[in-house]
């Protein structure tokens, strides 16, 4: 990325992601206690599940720890981490710029 565009994602960062982050980190929450009710029990995982499924009928199966990095995201949004040191942020910043070049 250009010094330019750091500076662009800088301003991102400090003007449009983080005077939201308390709803960013509220909507992780939320996101990462369904994930958690939603964790892959043994007739999911396969053990249970028929023989010879595939394609479509088949689904991915879930680490059953993923909610755990959703909430750690969402604390660190609603802690007041440095809003640089997220990578969600970062990547939000990257996205928005990126959305607004083809406007």
């Amino acid at each position: 990325m250009q010094a330019s565009g750091k500076a662009r994602q800088g301003a991102v960062l400090t003007r449009i992601v983080a005077p939201r982050r308390a709803v960013r980190g509220e909507q992780l929450a939320w996101i990462a206690k369904a994930a958690r009710g939603a964790a892959p029990s043994a007739e999911t995982t396969g053990q249970g599940a028929p023989a010879g499924k595939a394609g479509r009928d088949r689904r991915k199966a879930q680490a059953p720890d993923a909610w755990i990095d959703l909430a750690l995201v969402a604390r660190a949004f609603l802690d007041e981490a440095p809003i640089e040191a997220i990578p969600l942020a970062a990547e939000i910043a990257r996205q928005t710029i990126a959305a607004n070049r083809q406007r």
